[in-house]
């Protein structure tokens, strides 16, 4: 599915493919990876037009 995601570290919200199922299962984790960093999604939301949050986990 596509979805929006909120990236608070650069205070944008960008539509990215994810596996809708995986990220909101809990025993799962849902990532994200562009341009070599690598983001966890949470369905937890600052931004009310965005589905997600991404968090930096690392780098790929």
């Amino acid at each position: 599915m596509r979805a929006k995601i909120w990236f608070p570290e650069r205070q944008v919200i960008e539509d990215h493919d994810v596996d809708h199922a995986a990220a909101f299962d809990l025993n799962e984790v849902e990532t994200v990876e562009i341009e070599g960093v690598v983001y966890v999604l949470t369905p937890i939301v600052e931004d009310p037009n965005a589905d997600f949050t991404a968090s930096r986990k690392g780098v790929a």
